[in-house]
C-alpha cells in the first residue's frame, strides 16, 4: 500500500485495474531471470535431504 501512495505522488496519476502491475525494476529484474531460466544458467535441483543438501555444497566445481 505504501509503494503504491509513493507512485502516486511521483506520477501524480491513479490507475484502477483489477491486475497489479509491475514496476519497471521488477520487470527488468524478471526479464533476466527468464533469460537464466532459457540458457540453464544459475539454477540449481530440489533438494529433498540433508544429504542431498551436504553432497551439493561440498562438491567440487
Amino acid at each position: 500500500m505504501y509503494t503504491y501512495l509513493k507512485q502516486f505522488i511521483r506520477s501524480k496519476e491513479v490507475y484502477l485495474s483489477a491486475a497489479p502491475q509491475m514496476s519497471p525494476a521488477l520487470e527488468q529484474l524478471l526479464g533476466r531471470v527468464e533469460k537464466d531460466i532459457v540458457k540453464r544458467r544459475n539454477l540449481s535441483t530440489v533438494l529433498s535431504s540433508r544429504r542431498e543438501l551436504n553432497n551439493h555444497f561440498t562438491q567440487k566445481f
